[in-house]
């Protein structure tokens, strides 16, 4: 199972990111492994702000595009 580091983005995968819609706080990708039942994915992605900690839901975001949508998507 890769550690945190091996599934953040570099920058040339990494995908544009709104600022927090609570505080204006730069956001960035984090990714759970996922539990040992699921077999269908290895990973959840989310997304946080950096200032508040603001965050998206892991569940059932199985890509970083969706977390992308997800967190973009969200009122500001």
């Amino acid at each position: 199972t890769p550690d945190r580091e091996e599934l953040k983005p570099t920058d040339e995968q990494s995908l544009p990111l709104r600022p927090c819609p609570f505080c204006g706080g730069k956001a960035d990708y984090d990714a759970e492994p996922r539990a040992d039942w699921e077999q269908s994915r290895e990973h959840w992605w989310s997304v946080y702000c950096e200032s508040c900690g603001c965050q998206t839901s892991f569940d059932d975001i199985p890509t970083q595009r969706e977390a992308q949508a997800a967190w973009n998507r969200r009122a500001s």
